[in-house]
């Protein structure tokens, strides 16, 4: 009994977006979307025009999931620096928050595209 009532627990506060935002990078991510939104559709491709159009401000987009803001900054970055358009911020420059948002390394982008281009 005392076992399951842990598990439980550790279910609730480890698998909550209110954890997950205060100690992955919420604050993080928020201030990244909020750039993303800055920069807009600005080389990208057109494609990714209805990533913008579906939430038109950072506000519409900080107010969904955690996992939506997560997979939509995942999206809209992975764009940009497929596109080699350099983004300053803590996910840049911070491996761990890099892999918290499931983004590949910068480094194993330009492997991959100067592999395809050859």
């Amino acid at each position: 009994m005392t076992h399951s009532i842990w598990i439980a627990r550790n279910k609730c506060l480890h698998e909550s977006d209110h954890i997950l935002e205060e100690l992955s990078g919420g604050t993080q991510l928020q201030r990244a979307i909020t750039q993303e939104f800055n920069l807009g559709i600005q080389n990208l491709h057109k494609s990714f025009q209805k990533f913008f159009s579906k939430y038109p401000s950072p506000e519409r987009i900080l107010e969904r999931p955690l996992r939506e803001r997560m997979i939509w900054f995942k999206t809209i970055r992975t764009a940009r620096e497929s596109m080699h358009t350099a983004i300053e911020d803590d996910f840049s420059h911070n491996g761990p928050l890099h892999r918290w948002i499931g983004l590949k390394r910068v480094e194993e982008l330009s492997t991959r595209t100067s592999t395809k281009q050859k």
